[in-house]
């Protein structure tokens, strides 16, 4: 179906279903981790972007995704666009106002008295913070007095102050009055501090979301900003602010000159600049932090304690000089573990790793936003391979730490040398090979695995990939088959039962064995598509059942019961295919290791038992009118021929070949297809006939005759195809030239 047509290009969207850009993840994430957030402290988010870049849709899928919770986690919401007052004058009232609508009303389960004594005690303090716009607006006041020396003195002042400004402009007169009686005995820090206590008895947060800052003036945009500033120690007030960050900058510098970035540093607590103190003060203050978050078992689930520790002598604890640093760099990790932490609780990071790439994220961000780039060069476990480019791989290294500041540069290369085994190995000068750590790496979801790499960087899993929750549902079901294979169903109608074969084979040892026969079973009736790669890089769906199958049979000690557990999940698996691909490959493996530790079954009568249900197996489903059709008909018609002893398959398939259909079935499924890659990145098929093979099966006298029989104009394109590369392969056969294998066919080819 068509995409609805939009008129304007910078209109954002309002759902979900229009998301093309793959941001429905991080604004999901996002507002759970919003959701979340119960500290009684403040939160003050900002979301930069530049114009244009979608932060408005990204705003409207967070409330979206919070509108969906639950009463009791859902936030309240105030959206204040600023963009959309009319009248400058009116920014500051209009503001108070707005949060003052949702305070005023009970919030949650809670009493209507409690929210009207709140809504009262906020609309006295707003007054006194919107006095100098009143005010000013009369021109008997020039500076407004969010700046002005009247937050320091007592209400009876200000309440004056009103009073006379209401009487020279006429305008309001009878409102200001009445303000004015209401905080005359009260000091702007008491009024606070009532605000600060109506607010901590709520159960939910309120957001306040800020959008279209960078479309305002430079002094409203300040104003704004000094707003969210005077009330961001709230209790319970949760800031989402979206705008260009270099606009937010540039406005301040009026009222901040040379400091501008390190004002909004005060007021964005993701980062937040703090004090300085002495180190071990800042040690003990991180630890405290760490140690809340560690306190989840979830995610302290692959912590390790002597990894962290490296991590943290010469390299973390270098970038922590204050507390603010403190502060900041914990408000933002509690924030991004809140991103990562699932629906069910699990993690999709590694705690230690989390630390690290944190660490660079928050005090080197250029150097986090550039090194995405080098994924190829600090996840390659095959280093090796990377000979020729090994200079250029250390100079692009090198030119990603001299994004970060001369100072931090040490710190930040020990904790790339830490996280990422394969770039210390080229800091030092050698290469990384050890590609044992691959399945450690993945299970303890580290980041200098490949695949678990772009978590880190896209705050959510992509949609083509098995989540950790999922991938723990699927080790959970292990006990029972029926749910094990519900689930194999769920993951091939997502189209992601490979990724889900892929990673069930990370884990494949100490897998479950309540039911080892139904785990077998499922697993032998998963119809897996799909090939290995070259060097078997990437594995098939086929390789990856077969990897967990003998991870599962080794588990079991008795090479008996290994025999029995095998036979019998063949005999009740449902899917033909998987089940002659493993037969072969514990057939083929067997005979090979006939002793020592890789020894899986014993060659003799338990080898031949195997053989006898597979080959009933496939005797049974030749009786099916799908049997043919089957691209891997040659396979089941040698393994039948091999382990059957019988000219049974050359029979069946010489009366195959009597009709024409069977004919061009019998020719399509022994066509060999030889791949090459030569200069050219891209991977060429080419199909030939190896004569010999068919021959097996049904004499070439016979198939000559048969294939001369058949009236080429009533064949299909492939019809024609197949009996051209035929009729060549038996020409060359006549010319008593050998049969084509892949290698003379690509080398007669190619020349």
């Amino acid at each position: 179906m068509a995409l609805p047509f939009k008129f304007s290009a910078d209109a954002p969207i309002n759902s979900s279903n229009s998301d093309l850009l793959g941001r429905t993840g991080f604004a999901a994430s996002c507002a759970e981790a919003i959701a979340n957030w119960q500290d009684d402290a403040s939160l003050v988010i900002a979301i930069w972007g530049d114009w244009g870049s979608g932060k408005s849709s990204l705003k409207n899928l967070i409330i979206e995704n919070l509108d969906g919770l639950d009463e009791d986690r859902r936030p309240a919401i105030v959206e204040f666009n600023p963009w959309q007052v009319i009248d400058s004058d009116q920014l500051l009232s209009a503001f108070f106002a707005e949060i003052g609508k949702v305070l005023e009303r009970p919030i949650g389960k809670e009493e209507k008295k409690a929210a009207e004594v709140r809504g009262a005690k906020w609309k006295a303090y707003s007054t006194v913070l919107s006095l100098g716009g009143s005010i000013a607006k009369s021109g008997a006041v020039v500076a407004s007095l969010l700046a002005s020396p009247i937050a320091g003195l007592p209400l009876a002042t200000a309440g004056e102050m009103l009073e006379r400004a209401a009487k020279l402009t006429k305008e309001g007169a009878e409102g200001l009055e009445a303000e004015a009686k209401t905080i005359r005995e009260k000091t702007t820090s008491e009024l606070k501090s009532e605000v600060a206590e109506a607010l901590k008895p709520l159960q939910r947060s309120v957001l306040i979301v800020l959008d279209d800052l960078d479309r305002l003036t430079s002094s409203e945009i300040r104003h704004v900003i000094q707003l969210v500033k005077a009330t961001a120690d709230f209790p319970h007030l949760v800031y989402l602010i979206l705008a260009r960050r270099e606009s937010v900058i540039e406005a301040l510098k009026d009222i901040a000159p040379g400091s501008a970035e390190e004002f909004l540093e005060k007021i964005v607590q993701v980062p937040l600049h703090m004090p300085r103190i002495r180190r071990s003060q800042l040690g003990r203050l991180l630890t405290a932090g760490l140690d809340r978050l560690l306190s989840d078992p979830n995610f302290a689930k692959h912590f390790d304690n002597e990894r962290w520790v490296t991590l943290y002598r010469d390299g973390m604890e270098n970038f922590f000089e204050t507390p603010r640093d403190v502060n900041r760099y914990l408000s933002s990790l509690a924030f991004h573990v809140g991103v990562f932490r699932s629906g069910l609780g699990n993690y999709e990071v590694n705690a230690v790793d989390l630390f690290g790439i944190e660490t660079l994220r928050v005090f080197t961000p250029a150097l986090y936003e550039r090194l995405p780039e080098l994924r190829g060069i600090v996840t390659d476990q095959f280093s090796w391979r990377r000979e020729k480019s090994k200079a250029e791989d250390l100079a692009r290294l090198k030119a990603l730490l001299n994004s970060a500041d001369e100072a931090h540069r040490p710190a930040a290369q020990h904790i790339l040398e830490v996280l990422f085994p394969p770039a210390h190995a080229l800091f030092r000068g050698s290469h990384f090979s050890d590609t044992s750590q691959e399945t450690a790496w993945v299970i303890g979801l580290r980041i200098a695995s490949e695949k678990q790499f772009d978590r880190y960087f896209g705050l959510s899993v992509p949609s083509d990939e098995v989540s950790e929750d999922e991938l723990q549902d699927l080790l959970g079901k292990m006990p029972n088959r029926t749910a094990l294979e519900d689930k194999f169903a769920d993951f091939a109608s997502r189209g992601l039962l490979e990724q889900a074969l892929d990673s069930l084979d990370y884990h494949r040892y100490g897998l479950d064995r309540t039911d080892p026969m139904g785990v077998l079973t499922a697993l032998l009736s998963l119809d897996a598509h799909g090939r290995d790669g070259f060097f078997l890089v990437p594995f098939s769906p086929q390789m990856h059942i077969w990897r967990i199958t003998y991870a599962y049979l080794r588990e079991e000690p008795s090479l008996p019961q290994r025999a029995q557990l095998l036979g019998g999940a063949l005999n009740a698996a449902s899917n033909l295919r998987t089940c002659v691909a493993i037969a072969q490959h514990a057939v083929s493996h067997s005979e090979t290791n006939t002793s020592g530790p890789d020894m899986l079954l014993e060659t003799g009568p338990d080898l031949d038992a195997i053989k006898v249900v597979v080959v009933s197996k496939i005797k049974n489903a030749s009786s099916t009118g799908t049997f043919a059709d089957d691209a891997d008909l040659i396979l089941w018609l040698q393994t039948w021929k091999s382990w059957g002893g019988t000219n049974e398959p050359g029979q069946w398939a010489t009366a195959l070949c009597a009709s024409p259909s069977g004919l061009l079935q019998f020719l399509r499924a022994f066509r060999a297809v030889a791949r090459s890659q030569g200069s050219s990145p891209l991977i060429k098929e080419h199909e030939f006939f190896v004569l010999g093979n068919l021959e097996e099966f049904v004499g070439l006298s016979f198939l000559r005759a048969e294939v001369g029989k058949l009236a080429m104009t009533s064949l299909t394109e492939e019809g024609q195809r197949i009996v051209a590369l035929f009729q060549k392969a038996v020409a060359r056969r006549d010319a008593g030239e050998p049969d084509y294998t892949a290698v003379s066919w690509a080398w007669e080819n190619h020349n």
